[in-house]
């Protein structure tokens, strides 16, 4: 990645973009990432044997998924940045895009007909990712609540879209190693569930409060403040769940609604917002997530089970107990147990 980028510098006497382009860059670097991990894991299963020959469409994946944080830090303003260095992450993000097709052409491809579909991959995902971020900041909004449409489809479809997308493009691991039509397809539907499930949980982790995220480096969340959704007025699952409480929790209701419309000109304390954080664990926020998730991502003929079940019989062994670690990733989630229900106590404060 460092290579690709530093040659554009030179070719095109583009030095001048460094600071805007290495600000995800340089976070990314040197660290373990999932995305890379998914295109090795594909190309493994279609029975490729050397990752280190697909390194640039492990690069590749990857600089499409910076490019995402790029635009998505201008949507979301998630860090401090002034509104000129807004626009330049904008351009960093089509740059970022622009190199993540330029470095799946120069890989060695088994025909032109994979490249041709791995480059088409990435320009489907990358259209239904800003098909998603339109439906993130126009219909799921606190603005429009309550909502004349059911939620839930319009949730998960965003869902799927932002971050079902931006997983499963990495199944074109698969294709460097052989183009085998079937396979690639369980790939796609398994990873674009599993992004799903990674998406909701993402968004129950903007309730973790700025404290907890210091302390304890498994919950870090390095592009995101604390309660980020909640001030830009995104109407994810855990903020629709405290909105549509009834009865003696009805204040928490209006208390979301209260803090939304005032957050421009008068900063809620951390006591108020923490009081969604708990009220979330009271309900048991984590499973109704965690429902959630086997409804629309685990079971049923399209979920991640059924798929890599039929995977199984076509892949190596080894290649698919590599695959098995989704399900603790999903449901061992350090940010989805944070909203571990607390144990009711007795009287003598017993649990």
């Amino acid at each position: 990645m460092e290579a690709l980028v530093n040659r554009e510098y030179e070719r095109n006497n583009a030095e001048y973009l460094r600071a805007d382009i290495d600000l995800f860059l340089k976070k990314r670097l040197g660290k373990p990432l999932l995305r890379p991990y998914l295109v090795r894991l594909a190309y493994e299963l279609a029975g490729g044997t050397d990752w280190t020959s697909v390194l640039s469409i492990l690069a590749a994946v990857e600089f499409f998924n910076i490019s995402t944080y790029q635009s998505n830090i201008c949507f979301d303003q998630k860090v401090n940045i002034t509104a000129s260095n807004c626009d330049n992450q904008f351009i960093a993000s089509m740059v970022s895009l622009s190199l993540s097709q330029i470095a799946i052409c120069e890989q060695k491809w088994e025909s032109d007909h994979a490249k041709s579909i791995a480059l088409e991959m990435v320009a489907q995902c990358n259209l239904e990712v800003y098909e998603g971020q339109h439906i993130d900041i126009n219909r799921l909004s606190l603005d429009n609540y309550p909502r004349t449409e059911p939620f839930f489809p319009d949730y998960v479809h965003r869902c799927e879209l932002i971050g079902g997308t931006t997983f499963m493009v990495t199944a074109i691991g698969a294709l460097a190693a052989h183009t085998d039509e079937a396979l690639l397809s369980l790939l796609k539907s398994c990873y674009r569930k599993f992004g799903v499930a990674a998406q909701i949980i993402n968004d129950l982790a903007d309730y973790i409060p700025t404290q907890s995220l210091k302390d304890n480096p498994k919950y870090s969340r390095p592009y995101a403040d604390s309660y980020g959704d909640l001030r830009m007025g995104r109407l994810t699952y855990p903020t629709h769940v405290l909105l549509e409480l009834k009865g003696p929790d009805e204040h928490i209701s209006r208390a979301l609604k209260d803090i939304h419309k005032r957050w421009k000109y008068l900063l809620p304390v951390q006591e108020e917002l923490q009081l969604f954080t708990e009220t979330l664990k009271r309900v048991n926020i984590r499973g109704k997530v965690e429902r959630l998730i086997r409804k629309e991502c685990w079971n049923g003929d399209g979920g991640i089970k059924k798929t890599l079940e039929a995977m199984k019989q076509m892949v190596r062994p080894q290649a698919y107990n590599d695959l098995m670690f989704i399900r603790s990733f999903i449901f061992g989630s350090s940010m989805l147990l944070y909203f571990q229900k607390s144990p009711k106590k007795d009287v003598h404060g017993k649990a």
